[in-house]
């Protein structure tokens, strides 16, 4: 186990609360930083940056744009010294796309306010003594959080499907092949292939098929379940989506019946 050893490292603090910026670096002296410094704004994290060179850079995100700029200016080897610098987010709203577009930009971690002295210390850690992953490696990790977060999007949006709605159903059908479009990028053709089916059946719906409510919302959970099995588990996964078939199939073949 690589052992963490801040010693000779630098961490700055960007928060424009004066009482915050000074707890956070009181958090990371414990820690055993051997030098720490705040800044105010961004224009001052931009000139310790290049004057210091810091290991750490920990900062408060609203407003966000600039606080996403800031992020990206670090990471543009044509612009800053040092484009290894680990880059931490504090902020009091932990939405699921301010935490995408924040790990888009750069960042190395996104911690929610309020966040204890443990939290920082551990994620912190984690950041300064495991590999850094490839630029090709986060995208695909943030590709995989999308499909996961529309399928669980689409599983509470379907449960509130009722008969009549047809506006509702195209809305849901809508979201059934943005999710198949997500997981191709991520080439997970068992999920490609259950929203798949969930359109066509909804396809069906709209031609004069009874909707049958409880059966959407029996598919829509096993796509999320199939969004959160692990690759590795390739038999579960399967199994999922093979009783996502039979079932659509069921449903179509008693209405061609009646």
């Amino acid at each position: 186990m690589t052992k963490f050893d801040p010693a000779a490292m630098t961490a700055l603090v960007v928060d424009p609360n004066h009482f915050q910026r000074r707890l956070t670096l009181e958090q990371l002296r414990l820690m055993g930083f051997g030098a720490v410094t705040g800044a105010s704004n961004f224009e001052q994290a931009w000139a310790a940056l290049v004057a210091d060179e810091p290991h750490v850079i920990i900062e408060w995100v609203e407003p966000r744009a600039p606080a996403l700029d800031f992020v990206r200016r670090v990471r543009n080897p044509t612009f800053s010294p040092n484009t290894e610098t680990s880059l931490f987010m504090l902020s009091s709203n932990g939405k699921l796309n301010d935490v995408e577009s924040a790990r888009a930009a750069g960042i190395d971690g996104y911690l929610r306010k309020p966040v204890s002295v443990a939290a920082i210390q551990d994620r912190v850690r984690q950041a300064l003594v495991r590999p850094k992953v490839s630029q090709e490696q986060a995208e695909a990790d943030l590709r995989g959080q999308r499909a996961r977060a529309l399928a669980a999007a689409l599983d509470t949006r379907v449960r509130g499907l009722v008969l009549g709605d047809a506006a509702a159903l195209r809305e849901v059908r809508a979201n059934a092949l943005d999710l198949a479009d997500a997981a191709q990028d991520v080439n997970d053709q068992y999920l490609v292939f259950g929203a798949r089916e969930l359109a066509r059946y909804l396809d069906a719906c709209a031609e004069g098929l009874a909707l049958d409510p409880d059966a959407a919302r029996t598919h829509t959970s096993a796509l999320f379940q199939i969004a959160l099995l692990p690759s590795a588990f390739m038999n579960e996964r399967e199994k999922l989506a093979n009783g996502l078939k039979r079932m659509i199939e069921k449903k179509l073949s008693e209405t061609n019946a009646a």
